[in-house]
């Protein structure tokens, strides 16, 4: 916002915006080929990376993410496939942290601290990070499966108007 007179006036602005990739009914298979595997190979060229799913609820980003039994989401195919490639890898180490972006909050949930906000700093040495974020070295899929689902029992969930109504009609 421009302040003006004691007014806010919004300025005009545009966004240039690329997209390596956009889904509309991929099945997981097909998205984690796109968006997962190239992060593995990037892990273990030393490259941090994320994995973030934003949308409206109800769009299907927890299904896209964690998947079923039957249809495993990105997590679970990115957590077999780093370990399969890792085990060649001398000396690779895994780290794993889960946040939630919730109302323009950011939340940890691998230790939630009574549902405490927490704040992104940046810093020379760090870049862009979250300040207090529990970050866990893992050692194998299974593990970083369990970690993911005590994470997920602290996730924030709730229906908006439109999907209330759509849950209920």
């Amino acid at each position: 916002p421009h302040e003006d007179h004691g007014t806010r006036k919004a300025l005009a602005a545009s966004y240039v915006c690329v997209f390596a990739a956009a889904f509309e009914k991929e099945d997981n298979a097909k998205i984690y080929e796109v968006v997962g595997s190239p992060l593995v190979h990037s892990a273990l060229m030393g490259y941090n990376g994320t994995l973030l799913a934003y949308g409206q609820t109800g769009s299907g980003k927890t299904h896209s993410m964690l998947g079923t039994p039957d249809e495993p989401g990105i997590i679970p195919r990115f957590g077999r496939e780093l370990f399969e490639r890792a085990s060649v890898h001398e000396g690779a180490r895994v780290f794993v942290s889960y946040t939630q972006l919730y109302n323009e909050g950011v939340y940890a949930l691998l230790e939630p601290q009574s549902g405490a906000e927490l704040k992104l700093r940046r810093s020379e040495t760090r870049g862009v990070h979250v300040q207090g974020l529990a970050e866990r070295r893992i050692f194998s899929a299974a593990e970083l499966q369990q970690l993911v689902a005590k994470a997920e029992q602290h996730r924030v969930v709730a229906a908006t108007r439109c999907v209330a109504e759509w849950c209920s009609s």
